[in-house]
C-alpha cells in the first residue's frame, strides 16, 4: 500500500466505520502527512512499515523543542497511534510501533464560565423587534437551556425540536444521537422566532437547518462567535466569550444546582466522564454545602439555613 493511499485508507475507515466528524478526520489526516513529510521525501523509497518507535519518539521530540504544544503533541500520537493499529489490522506492518510510546502530560485548563446574571444580561442583548435579534434570542436561549455545541446548534433542523415532548434530538460527535430537553423559555423564543423571524431570511423555506444566516444558508459558527462577542461588549462584560462558554455555564450551573455528574455527561453528550469532572472543580459552592450539610464533624447547617440569630 502507497503511503498517500495508507493515509487515505485510514481516513474513509475513520468516517465509514469508525464515524468520526468531518473535522476530526482533517486534523488526523493533517498529523500524517505532516509525519510523511518529515520522513518521506518525493524520491525517497521508505514505507510505513520501514519506521520504527525510536524514529517516532525523535520526531515528537523535535516537535517539542520546536514549541509544539502538549496539546498538538498528544493529538500527533493519537493520530499515529490509529493509523498504526489500522495498519496492523489491514496486514500492511507487522508491529505497532507506537504502543511503547508515552503520552505527553496536557494540563487542561478550566473552562471559563458565566455568572448567572451575566447568562442573563446575554440572552436580553439581542433586539428582540428585529429578525436577527429574535434569531439570536432564541440561540442563546436555546444554548443555555440545553448545553449544546455550537456546532450541534447550527445543525439542528426544524424537525429537531419536539414541541409536544420539551425535547431536542442533537446529533452529536460521531454521529452519536442524544435527546436534551429544553425549558419553557427557551421553546417560547424559538417560537417567536420560528413564527416571526426565520422567514425574512429564508421566505421560500429552502434552509434546511433552524438556524439562518442573512443571505438565506445555515447560520455559520463564525457568525454566532462574532455576534456573540457585540453582545458582550453591548452588555459591558469583562472579558469577551465564545458559545462554548455557554454550554461550560450550562454544566457548571446544573451541577452547583445538585444535578449529578452522570446526568450532566449525558447531557453533554460526552462519551467519558473524565471530560465531565472538570466542571466538578468549578462548582465550590456546591461542595461546600454538601460538606456544611451532611459531614457527621462539622456540627453546623449550611450557612443558608441559619436564622439571624446565627443558631
Amino acid at each position: 500500500m502507497r503511503r498517500d493511499t495508507a493515509i487515505q485508507s485510514f481516513l474513509d475507515y475513520l468516517v465509514t466505520e469508525r464515524g468520526l466528524g468531518l473535522r476530526t478526520c482533517q486534523a488526523y489526516g493533517s498529523d500524517l502527512q505532516k509525519v510523511a513529510t518529515h520522513f518521506f521525501g518525493e524520491d525517497s523509497p521508505a514505507r510505513w512499515q520501514d519506521l520504527s518507535t525510536e524514529h517516532l519518539i525523535a520526531y515528537l521530540d523535535e516537535q517539542r523543542k520546536a514549541g509544539q504544544k502538549p496539546s498538538s503533541i498528544a493529538r500527533c500520537l493519537a493520530s499515529l497511534r490509529g493509523f498504526y493499529r489500522f495498519l496492523v489490522d489491514e496486514g500492511v506492518v507487522g508491529k505497532d510501533i507506537t504502543s511503547d510510546l508515552q503520552n505527553p502530560r496536557v494540563r487542561r485548563p478550566l473552562p471559563q464560565t458565566f455568572s448567572e446574571n451575566d447568562v442573563i444580561r446575554l440572552i436580553e442583548a439581542p433586539d428582540c423587534e428585529t429578525p436577527s435579534g429574535l434569531r439570536d434570542r432564541a440561540l442563546l436561549e436555546l444554548l443555555y437551556a440545553s448545553g449544546l455545541r455550537i456546532s450541534e446548534a447550527c445543525g439542528l433542523r426544524p424537525d429537531s425540536v419536539h414541541w409536544a415532548g420539551d425535547y431536542l434530538v442533537v446529533m452529536g460527535k460521531g454521529k452519536k444521537e442524544r435527546i436534551v430537553p429544553i425549558h419553557q423559555r427557551a421553546k417560547a423564543a424559538l417560537q417567536e422566532y420560528l413564527q416571526n423571524g426565520r422567514a425574512a431570511f429564508d421566505p421560500e423555506n429552502r434552509c434546511p437547518t433552524l438556524f439562518v444566516g442573512t443571505r438565506g444558508k445555515p447560520l455559520s459558527r463564525k457568525t454566532v462567535f462574532r455576534r456573540l462577542r457585540t453582545y458582550a461588549l453591548q452588555c459591558g462584560l469583562r472579558h469577551l466569550p465564545s458559545p462554548h462558554d455557554f454550554r461550560h455555564s450550562f454544566a457548571s450551573h446544573l451541577l452547583e444546582g445538585g444535578a449529578d455528574l452522570r446526568t450532566v455527561q449525558e447531557l453533554l453528550g460526552h462519551s467519558d466522564i473524565s471530560t465531565t469532572q472538570i466542571y466538578t472543580h468549578l462548582s465550590g459552592k456546591a461542595i461546600q454545602a454538601t460538606h456544611y450539610r451532611y459531614h457527621p464533624r462539622s456540627g453546623r447547617k449550611y450557612p443558608s439555613e441559619c436564622n439571624n440569630n446565627g443558631d
